[in-house]
This record gives structure tokens, sequence and C-alpha cells, in this order.
């Protein structure tokens, strides 16, 4: 109900306030209206776990502390940054007319990523949640199910990030104006690295699940460093050819570093 609601007040509100006040008002007023709505309506699913503090029979919360605090402040305002990371790149190596370019690039690969992502977390993750963890085969077994979620979410990911970019020059016309045929360079890249994102997030996933909370923020600080460090390093070295070529890889960087750390940190124990 939660994601419904922030899905419909997001795709909806900003095109109707926008068309009824005829500026850009419209949209700012619409995103606010979103983030009131959204907020609201996971207050109101959560309400019965929500018990006043100040009641003398709340009953003390099962949440780990790890939870309080600024550690997964910090590791969201990192998952904030990799979405947008790239974009500054391009604009800070390659100029505004590049990043202008790269941007609407990305608009378009990365909706059959975030989606297919989005359907394979909700779908999948009660169940990781609730898997038995009281012997390490088990731990083995849950982290090789993990494994074949993510692996099949790559697969598919990367699949319609390639059928995305064949059909590309169909695109304009129709949904890209000519003016913006450069753009189409850079999906196949763009997509790549929304699906490395969002490939580590079921390997965060999978520490969450084992209760090994403190584990995700060496695994995703790290993976993220490297997708940072190297789209500057390749960018800034190696030109526009080369950074183009870093993201097309970008989509091992969770083979290579997410899941080797998060097996490592799940089985230290």
């Amino acid at each position: 109900a939660t994601s419904t609601t922030g899905s419909l007040t997001r795709s909806f509100l900003p095109p109707l306030l926008f068309l009824a006040l005829d500026n850009a008002l419209g949209l700012y007023l619409a995103f606010s209206l979103h983030a009131i709505l959204f907020s609201l309506s996971a207050l109101w699913m959560l309400r019965r776990h929500l018990p006043p503090v100040a009641s003398p029979n709340a009953v003390a919360s099962p949440i780990s502390p790890v939870y309080n605090g600024a550690f997964f402040a910090v590791l969201s305002l990192t998952g904030w940054m990799l979405m947008g990371v790239n974009r500054w790149i391009v604009a800070g190596c390659f100029g505004d007319s590049t990043a202008g370019h790269f941007t609407l690039a990305g608009n378009l690969a990365q909706i059959a990523p975030a989606m297919l992502g989005a359907v394979f977390m909700q779908y999948f993750q009660p169940g990781l949640f609730a898997f038995p963890r009281t012997a390490v085969s088990e731990y083995r077994v849950l982290a090789r199910r993990v494994d074949r979620i993510a692996l099949a979410y790559t697969l598919l990911a990367l699949g319609a990030v390639a059928a995305v970019h064949a059909f590309a020059p169909w695109l304009v016309g129709p949904l890209v104006d000519e003016r913006y045929r450069d753009a189409l360079a850079y999906l196949a890249g763009a997509g790549c690295f929304g699906t490395a994102v969002i490939t580590g997030q079921f390997f965060h996933t999978l520490l969450l699940a084992a209760h090994r909370e403190r584990a995700c923020g060496p695994v995703d600080l790290t993976a993220a460093a490297v997708l940072i460090f190297g789209g500057l390093a390749s960018a800034a070295l190696g030109g526009e050819r080369w950074f183009l070529r870093w993201l097309l890889v970008t989509a091992a960087i969770p083979w290579l570093i997410n899941r080797p750390l998060a097996h490592r940190r799940l089985f230290r124990h």
C-alpha cells in the first residue's frame, strides 16, 4: 500500500499540477505533496508498531540499536550519491551539453533495471527475512539463494538494457527529439551502472536478513568508493571513451566486491 501510494503520487501529481498551474510551481507543489502523502501512508501502515514513547505499557522495540544514529543515514547518503555521481563527473569533465545528453540517456536506460529491481526486491525480500538462521548450513543456503536472485536480476536487467540500446534509434522521433540523438551513445553505460548499483542492494539485503547490519558499512562503502573513483579516474585520465568503457564493466563490480565481502562478513563468526 505504501509503495503503491508513492508510485501513484510521484507519477501523476507532477504532470497534473504542472498542467493545472501552467508553470514550474506546479512541479514543486506536486513533489512536496507526494513526499507528504508518501510519508503519511507509511506512518499509517506502521501505526500499530509505533506505541507512544511515554506509555508505561510500551513494548521494547525488537529493532537493533544499530539503526539508531548516523550509520544507516551515511549509507543512504552514499546510495543517493551513486544515483547522481556520473552526471556530476560528466558535467565536470565533458561540459554541460554532454551532461544533458548523459542525463537523458540515464533516464531512459535505467527504467528497466529500476523496475526489475523493485519487483525482485518486493517479491523475494520477505522470504529472505523469514529464512531460518539457527545453523551455519542455513546461512549457506540463504547466501546461495541471494546469489541466484541477484544473478537472475543481473541477467534480466542487462538484457533489458541491451534491448533498449538496440531499439534506441527507433525512439528518435516518437520519444526522443532529433536534437538529442547524441544521448543514445550513453544508454548502455548508464544502464550497466544502474544495474550494478541495484545488484549490490541484494547483498546488502543478505546482511540485513542475517542480522549482520554492521557489515553493510564496509561492503557498501567499499563498492561505492570503487564505482565513484573508477568513474573519476577513467574520465579524468582516459577521456569520454574510457569513461564509457568503465561504465560498461561496472555491472561486474557487485560480483567482484559486494558478494565476496558480504560472504566473508556473513561467515566470519
